[in-house]
């Protein structure tokens, strides 16, 4: 039953089916399946997902037996928009999330099962928008990442400089300086 609120939920946000049989690992012709029997349905997307297991197995028609998920997956599933947000953060990286996920669950989920669940996670709950830029039209500038640092040879005093890049969105040429600030 979860494939199936994955798939209406990726669907909600826009997605294709290809593109969400990709992201869940399922099938174009059973993705399709799914979206034919929700739109037959006349529910809205909120209606569909507020079905128990066994009503939305009897809307699909599914003679297989309910399926629940397993407590390790609920768990994880839990956990997942937390450790989505720490992602996003400077010096976390996925292993680290995962040893810190098995000291805590140490029957947990293997490494690259926890990282597929994670880009599924990620693939989605973040939309994205491809943006058509006019030639010419606009730069993209910031300072990027920590400051760097230089040594003057006369004096031997370490200087900090800032990373400043510019980049033209259409051609995505890019330059990049160090300045002082």
């Amino acid at each position: 039953m979860e494939k199936i609120r994955q798939v209406l939920r990726c669907y909600s946000q826009g997605y294709g089916t290809k593109s969400i049989s990709s992201m869940l690992t399922v099938s174009r012709n059973t993705v399709k399946k799914y979206l034919q029997v929700f739109q037959r349905s006349g529910l809205d997307y909120e209606g569909v997902l507020s079905l128990s297991d066994l009503e939305l197995s009897e809307l699909f028609h599914e003679k297989t037996r309910v399926k629940t998920e397993s407590e390790q997956m609920e768990e994880l599933k839990s956990l997942l928009p937390e450790y989505c947000k720490r992602l996003q953060k400077k010096g976390v990286t996925r292993e680290a999330l995962h040893r810190e996920y098995l000291s805590s669950h140490p029957d947990g989920y293997g490494r690259t099962r926890f990282y597929i669940l994670i880009q599924q996670h990620i693939a989605c709950s973040r939309p994205i928008m491809h943006l058509e830029h006019k030639v010419g039209d606009k730069v993209f500038i910031d300072f990027a990442g920590d400051k760097l640092s230089i040594i003057d040879l006369d004096t031997g005093e370490i200087i900090p400089v800032e990373v400043f890049v510019a980049i033209l969105p259409c051609s995505q040429l890019t330059y990049v300086e160090a300045v002082m600030s």
